[in-house]
């Protein structure tokens, strides 16, 4: 089942923090200071990456693909957190840029947890 996989928490805790940043980053005050386009990047990016994990938990068979995925989500977190911090100098007034951090320590354990019963997987394979 994957509801009994720990990674699958994780995943999904993800994607509720990317979902509230790509929804609540519209009410911001860097809307005034910013244009549209600069503001809703990190938006777009973060819904995309959280619909996505919502995804990968539903190949729970695919571990591979999971961890490989996983990988490309925290590339995508981290790349979003930079274009956040170096194109709007006033990130850290915003409540919502805190969001980042905490789905980017959720995908890393999601990922961790997914090699690691990769690795049991395999281990089980060889006493066979």
């Amino acid at each position: 089942m994957m509801i009994q996989r720990i990674q699958t928490i994780y995943f999904f805790l993800a994607a509720i923090t990317l979902l509230l940043y790509a929804f609540f980053c519209n009410s911001n005050i860097l809307n005034i200071t910013r244009s549209i386009t600069e503001a809703f990047i990190p938006a777009i990016v973060s819904f995309l990456v959280a619909v996505f994990s919502l995804g990968v938990i539903f190949l729970f068979k695919k571990r591979n693909f999971q961890s490989v995925a996983s990988s490309i989500f925290i590339l995508l977190v981290v790349i979003t957190m930079s274009y956040f911090i170096f194109t709007i100098k006033l990130f850290y007034l915003e409540w919502t840029f805190y969001l980042f951090p905490l789905a980017l320590i959720f995908l890393f354990l999601g990922r961790k947890n997914v090699v690691a019963d990769e690795k049991l997987i395999r281990s089980v394979d060889r006493l066979r």
